[in-house]
């Protein structure tokens, strides 16, 4: 095994836990926390999500959730929906509002891999990707094919 490789995890931990930071800072200046960002996110990809999908998705509390959701809601950026089946069941789905500030998030996210992957050809970006979504797909198998969460 080369030396490097030892310290896979820890690397990829720091470099995930700056690229936050970094993305985190400059969404700061714009009035937006992560958890907003990543709400907004996750409903641009898939609308009507339930409260408690968001929660597991964005790695936060429901309770968390909720609380966020509620000032969202507030904010005009989404509605919440009970669902026919079940009416504890609350949907979540953007609203026009949101536009803006996702326009906004795309921007920062744009910049911040910008600057991570500085210096990287676009062939090595290319790669890069393809590698990562490569060990993603490794882990997500061995986590199907077990008993572990």
């Amino acid at each position: 095994m080369a030396s490097n490789e030892r310290y896979f995890g820890f690397l990829l931990k720091d470099v995930t836990r700056r690229y936050v930071h970094r993305f985190e800072h400059s969404a700061a200046r714009l009035g937006l926390t992560l958890p907003h960002c990543k709400v907004l996110v996750y409903l641009s990809r898939q609308q009507g999500l339930s409260q408690a999908r968001l929660a597991e998705l964005t790695d936060l509390e429901p309770m968390t959730v909720v609380r966020l959701l509620d000032a969202m809601e507030r904010d005009g950026l989404i509605e919440r929906r009970a669902t026919v089946e079940d009416r504890r069941i609350k949907r979540v789905f953007l609203l026009p509002g949101a536009e803006p500030a996702l326009a906004e998030i795309w921007a920062i996210a744009d910049r911040t891999r910008a600057e991570a992957m500085n210096g990287l050809s676009e062939e090595e970006r290319e790669r890069f990707f393809q590698m990562l979504e490569l060990i993603q797909q490794n882990l997500q198998n061995v986590v199907s094919d077990s008993s572990e969460p």
